[in-house]
């Protein structure tokens, strides 16, 4: 991270890329979170490199507390905001989550395929995030790793339910925050969904031009498919199947893309956007399992469909340096023991 004077912070922020030229070479690089000089990228070894610029007068509330300063010219380190303490188990936050799976369950008798699945992993996920608040304060120790922030037991429940459908993740739920009443419920498309449709790191696609989409979507995708190595490495086949998901959002993403995103009012025309064989090649991929074997080899099928898409559409702007870069990676890590 670095901190930018405010009044320098655009000229600062034009010089990103041969800032990043002068430390190392990528094999995949873009500005990412606005113009301020922040960036995304892997290097030809696989190395994430990621940068996060702020301006100086963010500082002092800054989100990001935890830092090992390497120079601070201008005393700027004594304004940083003390590390925050996990906060104990919030009734607001479980209520919060317990209403979202109220929605999402009332768009369920609309949902047809995709949209179904859409709804079963958002379920999984306030499920997920619903165990983690009754597991607070967390230790210090594995904040970020995904299946560490569970007990053995809930880790266990949540690696047998079925990613596909909604029904077992639904009885969890009424045991764990109580029976979910529909009834005063608010079916809008957008509770179906864990994170806005459009955006991947740092970029909201409808922005950029169709074959820029097309890039970064074909960037984004290898970049993810490299955390495979983490999950290998961590054996967290619960983050595994989170990876499933986000490389087959990639893929629906980038069929999107190819027909300039319509507009998608209710759950009936969100599910017909696609054409019948693009939404039954999306419906034919796996949705993850928790175990290692299942794990790599979903990965591996999501990535080959989503390659032979991007190909086509990109020819010889297809990334293929930073594809050679990750799959070499990738494969180094599954022939591990």
């Amino acid at each position: 991270m670095t901190a930018v004077v405010d009044s320098e912070l655009e000229d600062f922020g034009r010089e990103w890329r041969s800032r990043l030229s002068a430390i190392t070479p990528t094999v995949m690089a873009r500005q990412s979170f606005g113009t301020n000089g922040s960036w995304l990228s892997i290097t030809p070894g696989a190395l994430r490199f990621d940068h996060w610029v702020e301006p100086v007068s963010h500082v002092a509330n800054s989100s990001v507390r935890d830092r090992h300063v390497l120079f601070d010219r201008d005393q700027l380190d004594k304004t940083v905001p003390l590390p925050l303490e996990s906060p104990r188990t919030s009734i607001a936050k479980l209520t919060e989550l317990r209403d979202w799976a109220s929605d999402c369950l009332a768009l369920q008798p609309r949902s047809r395929g995709l949209l179904s699945l859409e709804c079963t992993h958002t379920l999984r996920w306030i499920l997920y995030m619903a165990m983690v608040e009754l597991n607070r304060p967390l230790p210090t120790t594995g904040l970020k790793q995904w299946s560490r922030k569970l007990t053995d037991a809930q880790r266990t429940v949540f690696e047998s339910l079925p990613t596909d459908d909604p029904d077992p993740t639904r009885a969890v739920l009424d045991d764990l925050l109580g029976p979910i009443d529909v009834a005063d419920a608010r079916p809008d498309l957008g509770r179906a969904f864990v994170a806005p449709e459009g955006y991947i790191r740092g970029l909201f696609l409808p922005d950029l031009a169709r074959d820029e989409q097309f890039q970064q979507l074909s960037e984004e995708f290898l970049a993810l498919h490299l955390y495979l190595t983490v999950i290998l490495h961590r054996e967290d086949w619960l983050l595994g199947v989170e990876g499933v998901y986000s490389l087959r959002r990639l893929l629906h993403e980038f069929f999107l893309a190819g027909i300039n995103r319509p507009s998608t009012p209710d759950a009936l025309s969100w599910e017909q956007q696609l054409d019948p064989s693009r939404r039954a090649e999306l419906m034919s991929l796996p949705t993850g399992s928790a175990t290692k074997d299942a794990v790599i080899h979903d990965h591996q099928v999501i990535k080959e469909a989503f390659t032979r898409v991007a190909r086509r559409e990109l020819g010889d702007q297809y990334p293929t340096e930073l594809e050679q870069v990750v799959e070499a990676h990738v494969r180094e890590a599954a022939m591990e023991p």
